[in-house]
């Protein structure tokens, strides 16, 4: 097995992405507690956490975003996190069907660098500094697609008309038809603007040379580094841990 080389990794970046997993881990240990484990936590409820929800998807996909710098061949890269994807897909149908995940934050990932790939040589052309701030008003503009506008915060511009959600099989592009329930959804219109405005960030970093290795490996960057698998792995390690302790120890 290949020795990974740690002197060639920029620990600044994988300790961003530790914390917003760390961020993670906690805020579906929440989210378990609550509503699968009903306990009542006054704090957390989804209204109130938005906020936070919002914290951790924007770090992970600017971070993503940025990585695909990295990369050495992205086409690879993204059929296997699309493929991982999938797979989530397939696993949650099977044993949790009401908590189904349909295009979720790694089917974004995935697909928006399998795009990148394509539109690279097009993107590359662009001011770096105006390809990031085009891509972050796309992405605030087409926030609410799914909910049937376009439009910056308060601000609608488009209304769109009911009967282009419904289609079954839109939802990856941010149109859900109404009966469309997904336990995570990251449709590729607005989040993958939000990935493509990383890609420019990541231009910028680049031209500051801030993506050279840098920095020293610790615990937060090393969880950073193994990103992929702490994700497919914490949701069930949290749900079973749960299980035991409510389930088993405290009703025996």
């Amino acid at each position: 097995m290949k020795k990974l080389n740690l002197e060639k990794r920029n620990h600044y970046i994988d300790m961003i992405r530790g914390i917003s997993l760390i961020s993670m881990i906690l805020y579906h240990l929440f989210y378990d507690l609550v509503y699968v484990f009903n306990i009542n936590i006054d704090f957390y409820r989804l209204n109130n956490v938005k906020p936070w929800q919002l914290s951790i998807c924007i770090t992970f996909i600017l971070i993503s975003g940025i990585s695909f710098h990295f990369y050495k061949n992205h086409r690879k890269q993204g059929l296997i996190v699309f493929g991982l994807s999938l797979l989530i897909s397939l696993i949650t149908y099977i044993f949790i069907p009401e908590e189904a995940v349909k295009f979720g934050v790694l089917s974004l990932i995935g697909a928006s660098i399998i795009i990148m790939d394509l539109l690279n040589k097009f993107l590359n052309k662009l001011n770096p500094y105006f390809g990031f701030v085009l891509f972050i008003l796309l992405f605030l503009i087409f926030y609410n697609l799914p909910y049937g506008n376009l439009g910056i915060s308060s601000i609608e511009i488009l209304n769109i008309p009911d009967y282009i959600y419904k289609s079954k099989y839109l939802y990856p592009i941010g149109l859900p038809h109404e009966d469309f329930v997904s336990a995570d959804y990251f449709p590729l219109f607005p989040w993958s603007f939000l990935f493509i405005s990383g890609y420019f960030l990541g231009h910028i970093l680049k031209r500051k040379n801030l993506l050279k290795p840098m920095g020293k490996n610790n615990i937060i960057s090393a969880i950073g580094r193994h990103s992929l698998v702490v994700y497919l792995l914490h949701q069930p390690i949290l749900y079973f841990g749960l299980f035991i302790i409510f389930e088993i120890i405290i009703r025996r």
